[in-house]
């Protein structure tokens, strides 16, 4: 498989408050050859701090975390590191939580409830195309 960030793996932070599906997202891309886990947090204000510590290409942000929200954690991070691509992750694919996500900078949107798979492209492509062109499992929002 060919990498699809300039030649290196894409590295991947991992924020979720619920552990069993921090590591089962950590333990799926882990195995994929193209993606390096660099952390995992449980709330937004970790996150936080794991992006500025990490440096990934991509965070996969939960929306609802305690202390801090996917929503407020995401617009922090874009704000501080423009360049790191954020995936927001629900439960729920509801047109809300995509546009309040898009709003907060998100480059992608995914429902838990779709593949792995789809999970997998949302990434690569995420890597692959410019800033600020969000899309919901690989559809643009908005």
């Amino acid at each position: 498989m060919a990498r699809e960030s300039g030649g290196r793996k894409i590295r991947v932070l991992v924020a979720d408050d619920h552990r069993a599906v921090r590591q089962g997202l950590t333990g799926f891309l882990a195995v994929q050859r193209d993606i390096e886990i660099t952390g995992e947090a449980g709330n937004g204000i970790e996150a936080i701090a794991a992006v500025e510590m990490n440096k990934p290409d991509v965070v996969l942000m939960d929306i609802n975390m305690p202390l801090m929200d996917g929503m407020e954690a995401t617009r922090q991070i874009k704000r501080r590191w423009p360049k790191v691509k954020v995936v927001g992750l629900s439960m729920h694919d509801e047109p809300a939580k995509t546009v309040g996500m898009s709003g907060a900078g998100a480059d992608a949107y995914v429902a838990k409830w779709h593949s792995p798979d789809a999970l997998l492209a949302v990434i690569r492509e995420c890597v692959r195309r410019r800033p600020n062109t969000a899309k919901r499992a690989g559809r643009r929002v908005g």
